[in-house]
Parts: C-alpha cells; structure tokens; sequence
C-alpha cells in the first residue's frame, strides 16, 4: 500500500429550513420535520435518512427519486425519542439505490407535514476509484462558529465542491449551557448546519460533550451518548461493530477505508466507563480486512481525542501523557500493523499536523510513502469555550505545523496517489 499525507486547510455558515405542509382533511397538527440529515450505509446502495420532529408521528417516510419533480419510490422507517419533551428521531434506510447517483428526496407524514426537498450523492460502486473531497472538523458549537458553519454550507452547494462532511466529536456543546437549554442547543446547532446536511451525507463520532447533559436536571435521561446515539445512525452493523449504536464502525468510499473509533469508551484508561463492546477486536479485525482489499489505498482513521497535540494537556515534549497515553498504548501499535495513513481528531481548539510518527521518536520528515500514521487536529470549528493557544505549550519534535489564530476546518482531497 503507498501512502501520503495532505495538509488541512482552515476556514467558516448560517441557515435556514423551510417546510412544505401537506394538511390532511381530518384537520391533524402540523408537525414539521427539522434536522434532516443522511448517512451512509454498508454499501453505496445503501443510505440512512434522519429527522426531528417535536411530536409523534403516524409514520415515518421517505420518498424519494433520480429526479425532484417525480419522487415516486418510498421507504418506511422508525421513531425513537430519549424523552416526549425533546422530540422524535425518525429514521429510515434506503436500500437496492443506484452507485455514484444523485437522489432527492422529502421526509416526514402527509398526515403532518413533509419536508421541502433535499438531495444526496451515493457512494461510488464498490471497487471503482473516484477522487473525492471531504470537509473534517470537530468541536463545533452554536456559538463562534459561524464562519466555518458559513464555508461549509457554501462548499457543499457549490457544484464540485463537497462530497461530504466528516464532524470528529463535540457537536453543539449543549452541555455547556443551562439544562433547561440544553435541547435548544442541540437544535439550533442541526439548523445551522441543515443546508449541508440536507445536501451531503453527515458522518459523526462522539465526543466528550456527548456524553451527558452535565445537569442533574437532565443526566437522569441525557447520559451515556444517549442524546448521540438517538439523533445520528451510523453502519456500525454494517460494518459488524459489535456497538450497535454509533460509537464505532466503519465504511468505504472510493478508494478510502473510513473508521471511527471511540476514544470515549471501550479501551484501558477510557474516559467514560460506557461499554459498547470489543472494540479493540473490532478494530484489529476491520483493519487487518481493509489492508488486504486490493480496492482499499488509503486507511483513514477518526476519533475525538489526539495522542500527538503539542498541547500541555496532551503531551510533555515528545510524549503524549494522560488520556492520549492511554490512546496511544491501545491504538498505535494497530495503526503502525495495519499501515494506517491518517488519524484526524478534535478535542484540542486548534490545527496540528505531525510528520509520520510512530512511538513518540520514530519520525519520518518526508510525506511521500513513510512507513508511519500522520496525526492531524482539526478541533478549530468554533464553540464557546474559544480556541488553543499553543506558543505556551513545548513543541514536539513531530510537530510539523500548528494554527490557532482563528475557527475553521480541514479539507481531505483524495487522488489516487495522493
């Protein structure tokens, strides 16, 4: 397998969704559907669509076609709501679609009311390379965001733009507000971002501020990913991640391996204590499988948390300490076996890219085939708690660069060589 390593690229977005109402003669409330988003599947015939709805619903469908004006298949899906007071999630899965085409679709109940039209691209057919590019951050909040929250719904409307959104952790920082906020957060967060969700596929992995509420006014129902795992599906079954939520799975695109890990839970020395199940196993089996794909060229990783970030929280000089000791003794080791090209993660409110780098001193000064995983933080999205500052922190012999001067984003074009 050859390697080679991008840089990441910073910068920032508003919104607004509008509904179409389809009342029914018998006079039925108008519920109308909110943060609309898909995903993908286990394979490019495959995508989940999700929604919000503040009531229940009769049913929950999707119709969709290859054309905006004739939506004439349909799809019916389930609704799931952590408590009646914060709303439904509705979810659907479409099955036996087109590779490398562009579908419209609406959600919700002629009963009570149906979404304006959104759109999504599948995936390319298994096995066929397509360059392809993809807006990564994490640690994005409603707050001191909106310029990254602006370029990303431009580049996803603009026509070769985006192919997709991967968001690594904290999404909305609604704990970070009262707890009588804390599903307004979350909210408006979805209504910031629902021109690109609504266009591109939205792919997650938790971060620390999805774990709770933070409130005893709302853990009693807001702990444990349970507000996460309800509001985006991921192919973690799919993928036979023995989570059957979406802490961690993986997927193929064009000629890319994409996994999500969780470096909240399920691994020595993990923050939470949450078991979602085996998911070193998981891992050491979706990798070896990847690396042996004659269609697979480039492993890329995501998580929330860094094990190299020149931040003084995440490392001392050259060695990473605290949790990102604990990352590193779990998961370094199977991204050097297996030939992993990038691990991209938040938690730190900064950019950083590491040369290729394996146990702290083994470093590589050339991108061009290195033997070792790069390492790139993209925690720059913009929240309320502010950005990193990294001149009071010690940089580390494998920092190649670092940025925190303002919020934004990386970009990951994919070639076939580079």
């Amino acid at each position: 397998m050859s390697h080679a390593r991008k840089d990441l690229h910073l910068i920032g977005a508003v919104i607004t969704m509008v509904v179409m109402m389809m009342g029914s003669a018998s006079g039925a409330s108008y519920i109308p559907p909110t943060a609309v988003h898909t995903s993908f599947g286990g394979s490019p015939s495959e995508i989940y669509v999700v929604w919000h709805t503040s009531l229940p619903t009769p049913d929950q469908t999707v119709w969709y076609g290859t054309s905006e004006f004739s939506l004439k298949n349909t799809a019916s899906g389930s609704s799931y709501s952590v408590i009646d007071s914060a709303g439904y999630e509705n979810t659907v899965k479409l099955t036996g679609l087109s590779p490398s085409t562009k579908y419209f679709f609406q959600v919700g109940s002629k009963t009570t009311g149906v979404s304006q039209t959104w759109s999504f691209v599948t995936a390319p057919p298994t096995g066929k390379y397509m360059p392809f590019t993809v807006a990564m951050y994490g640690d994005m909040g409603v707050t001191e965001s909106i310029n990254t929250v602006n370029h990303v719904n431009a580049l996803v409307s603009k026509k070769n733009g985006l192919n997709w959104v991967y968001h690594v952790g904290d999404i909305g920082y609604g704990d970070d507000y009262a707890a009588d906020l804390y599903d307004v957060m979350w909210d408006m967060w979805f209504e910031y971002l629902q021109p690109s969700m609504g266009s591109a596929q939205y792919m997650v992995c938790p971060g620390n501020h999805e774990h709770s509420c933070k409130h005893p006014d709302c853990d009693s129902y807001a702990r444990n990913f349970t507000y996460y795992n309800a509001k985006f599906k991921m192919p973690s079954v799919e993928s036979g991640s023995p989570s059957t939520s979406s802490m961690f799975f993986s997927f193929d695109y064009s000629n890319t391996h994409f996994v999500s890990i969780s470096t909240e839970t399920d691994y020595p020395g993990a923050p939470f204590e949450d078991h979602y199940g085996d998911q070193l196993s998981w891992l050491e089996a979706d990798l070896q499988k990847a690396s042996q794909n004659v269609n697979t060229k480039w492993i890329v990783v995501v998580g929330h948390r860094p094990i190299y970030s020149s931040n003084a929280g995440q490392s001392n000089g050259n060695t990473p300490i605290t949790i990102a000791k604990n990352i590193q003794a779990s998961f370094e080791n199977l991204f050097y076996k297996y030939h992993v090209d990038l691990f991209v993660v938040g938690h730190v409110h900064s950019y950083e890219r590491t040369y290729p780098v394996y146990k702290d001193l083994n470093i590589e000064k050339s991108y061009n085939n290195p033997k070792y995983t790069t390492y790139i933080v993209v925690g720059c999205a913009g929240n309320k708690e502010g950005l990193e500052d990294l001149t009071r922190n010690v940089t580390a012999k494998w920092s190649a660069k670092q940025y925190w001067q303002d919020q934004g984003y990386g970009i990951l074009n994919v070639t076939d060589t580079q």
